[in-house]
């Protein structure tokens, strides 16, 4: 009796477990699928072309409908679709043609789907266009960029970075902004969009550059305080070796997500900050030492960047065209980053008590970063199509910021020509000197025209004893005497008072030297 029990206790598992295998024979039991596609393990794709791709079965044991589908349409497209139906009397191999469309550039893929289950992949990766041009375009940039490092050694003067030095205060909150506040607003941003890859690693990277020349150039048409905007370039460029890849670490490693095509490359990056850094090490005292060779230095260096700056724009545009079909992410992050940094250093110099012309110059170093630097490192050192993507926004930022540039720039110009008050030159008919809105002749206006006459009176005077003979001295000795009577009665005109000054940067008035 006991064995009878315990034989239908067995039969009744052995049933149970049998059902069990049979529901889930499809999803349990996967059979060989094997293929190939193209002439190698991962298919190369130009940005915006289409290519027909030979799919090969060469073998399967799995029966029923068989689809490809794109893993991301985002970056790749099939503009057919592909349906495989494997039966038992299907003939191997078979071949069938698959349209691969490039729809970004990227790393995406086609996969295997059998029962809303997949099967296997296949990598796809989308390269720009042109890619020969890019290359080139991409040397040029790297000549560029040093040559920017060398011309800015040639504009540095060791004197006046040392008036910037004795009172730091200037450049020291001009260094926190930059690689303490814009790295951490840069992340932020990657957050708040919820990008991810390497469109996060390029806006983070950088959020972590120094400044660059193009900073430079801006201070100087909003009439900034040019020497401080030079005396932060070039610290911050010192301080990017060691706060650059600290950094990166902090704020680009959350994005990687375990993808090694994405890591940083720290020891290149260190490489290449060393080789920026040595052009101002080594240029700023010789310059100091042989200002004749600064002055040739700028003098040829100004049309061979002009005609760096042609080729790079004309091989840029159609190697790196792409940059204009980003998603609407893209465009919003490149467009407010370099406003907010704008704001924020604004903001922070104007809480520590800074006048508006050292604000707008610490704004400026803060919002523009060395989008060059950043294009660079992307294009170097990261792994093909990922650099292509790493490098896109900051090619949008150096775009966007010149056309903001150029915008913030105009208005600046038309605010000084409407608001310029007319000034009156010519004198009245007594030959006095113009008067002021109240009717009288303005105190100023007097003592500048008499210090004017004074000194025009003693430059005549040294003129005129610079030709007198020994002889002609002698004879001229008693004019002369009564001549100095006659000046000691007469009243002395008075000399022009010193005139204080606002020092850009400092909160205290300088006496400017006669």
């Amino acid at each position: 009796m006991l064995l009878l029990q315990i034989s239908a206790f067995h039969r009744m598992v052995f049933v149970h477990a049998l059902c069990l295998v049979l529901l889930n024979y499809p999803y349990c039991v996967r059979g060989e699928f094997n293929f190939t596609m193209g002439d190698s393990e991962e298919v190369a794709v130009t940005f915006r072309e289409t290519v027909e791709v030979n799919l090969t079965v060469t073998y399967s044991d799995l029966l029923g409908a068989i689809s490809l589908q794109s893993t991301d349409t985002s970056v790749v497209t099939l503009t057919n679709t592909v349906e495989i139906t494997i039966t038992e009397n299907t003939t191997f191999p078979f071949n069938t043609t698959v349209g691969i469309h490039g729809q970004y550039v990227g790393r995406g893929g086609v996969r295997i789907m059998q029962d809303a289950k997949e099967i296997s992949t296949r990598i796809v990766n989308v390269g720009p266009p042109f890619q020969e041009l890019g290359n080139i375009a991409t040397i040029i940039l790297v000549v560029w960029l040093v040559i920017s490092y060398v011309v800015m050694a040639a504009k540095v003067e060791p004197r006046e970075l040392w008036e910037r030095i004795k009172p730091p205060w200037g450049i020291i909150i001009g260094m926190l902004c930059q690689f303490i506040l814009m790295p951490p607003v840069a992340f932020t941003l990657a957050k708040c969009f919820d990008m991810s890859g390497a469109s996060a690693v390029g806006l983070v990277l950088v959020g972590t550059c120094p400044g660059g020349f193009f900073s430079n150039i801006e201070v100087l048409l909003l009439d900034g305080d040019l020497v401080l905007s030079l005396a932060m370039t070039t610290f911050s460029t010192f301080l990017a070796v060691g706060m650059m890849p600290l950094n990166l670490l902090i704020y680009a490693q959350p994005f990687i997500d375990g993808d090694g095509r994405l890591e940083t490359p720290f020891r290149e990056l260190l490489i290449q900050l060393c080789g920026l850094v040595l052009p101002l090490v080594i240029g700023v005292p010789f310059f100091y030492k042989f200002p004749k060779a600064r002055k040739f230095c700028l003098k040829l260096v100004k049309p061979f960047t002009f005609l760096l700056m042609v080729l790079g724009v004309v091989l840029y545009i159609p190697a790196q065209y792409y940059v204009f079909f980003g998603d609407w992410k893209v465009w919003v992050t490149s467009s407010i980053v370099t406003l907010i940094g704008a704001f924020l250093g604004m903001a922070v110099a104007r809480i520590v008590n800074f006048n508006y012309h050292t604000s707008i110059t610490i704004a400026i170093e803060t919002g523009c970063q060395n989008t060059l630097l950043a294009v660079s490192v992307a294009k170097l050192f990261y792994v093909a199509p990922e650099s292509d993507v790493v490098a896109v926004i900051p090619l949008l930022i150096a775009i966007v910021s010149g056309i903001e540039g150029f915008v913030i720039v105009f208005f600046y110009y038309l605010y000084l020509f409407l608001t310029k008050k007319p000034t009156k030159v010519a004198p009245d008919e007594e030959g006095q000197p113009p008067a002021s809105e109240d009717g009288q002749a303005g105190d100023d206006d007097k003592e500048s025209r008499e210090y004017e006459l004074n000194s025009s009176t003693k430059d005549k005077k040294k003129f005129a004893d610079d030709f007198v003979t020994a002889e002609e001295d002698f004879k001229s000795q008693p004019l002369a005497e009564a001549r100095t009577q006659d000046e000691r009665a007469s009243p002395q005109i008075p000399k022009k008072p010193k005139q204080g000054k606002r020092n850009r940067g400092y909160l205290v008035d300088e006496i400017l030297k006669d």
